[in-house]
């Protein structure tokens, strides 16, 4: 079956079909929303799009079903254009009636990611898996799998041997431990979600070794 995958470099096509994957591929829809906002899901992508420097699409007999985007740390160059799409992915999002709100609890989200980082010794981390995603209906065949190798081999090529990725409970954690990540540290938190309820959640910092994957 593997034999059906093949990869290439992200091209600007690939991206409706790659916020849609977004989408679909949240486990839960529990405070982001993700799976039933457009809008947001094109946020939380271009967001990614802005931290990375590597970017790899998987297609399946020719349709693309996952991607993976990842950072090294020494080579980062935001694009300007990536940026310009980012706020104005952004700037339409705020202008509805929920949109400020939503942008809020991104800005919280992204906020224990850097408090989780803030217990790492990141300077010794040159590379990031910013996100992983892969469409619910190809899933748990090595697609992913195959993803995180393509960015090992590259980091080999660039001698880099320890990475970080950040996860929850709304993604698929799991996928992590049975990569041979390792769990570094973890924050449980009550979040307001925008109906104004609350939800408490987990959020995880994993850390691995090029040179064991």
């Amino acid at each position: 079956m593997i034999n059906k995958l093949t990869m290439r470099r992200l091209e600007r096509n690939d991206i409706p079909a790659l916020i849609e994957i977004v989408k679909r591929s949240w486990r839960t829809d529990e405070f982001l929303k993700i799976r039933s906002d457009h809008d947001l899901a094109t946020v939380f992508f271009w967001r990614c799009v802005v931290h990375q420097n590597f970017a790899k699409v998987a297609l399946w007999d020719g349709k693309v079903v996952g991607f993976i985007l990842a950072d090294t740390k020494r080579y980062r160059t935001a694009r300007t254009s990536d940026v310009f799409r980012s706020l104005t992915a952004r700037w339409k999002l705020g202008m509805r009636n929920d949109g400020k709100a939503k942008l809020k609890l991104l800005k919280q989200l992204t906020k224990i990611d850097d408090e989780l980082l803030e217990k790492l010794n990141w300077q010794d981390y040159l590379g990031e898996i910013v996100l992983l995603a892969v469409d619910p209906d190809y899933q748990n065949i090595g697609i992913g799998k195959q993803l995180v190798q393509s960015v090992m081999q590259y980091w080999r090529e660039k001698s880099v041997e320890r990475f970080y990725t950040f996860t929850d409970t709304e993604s698929n954690y799991q996928f992590c431990l049975k990569s041979g990540f390792s769990e570094y540290a973890r924050e449980k938190v009550t979040i307001t979600k925008t109906n104004g309820k609350f939800l408490t959640a987990k959020f995880f910092l994993y850390t691995g070794e090029v040179s064991t994957l």
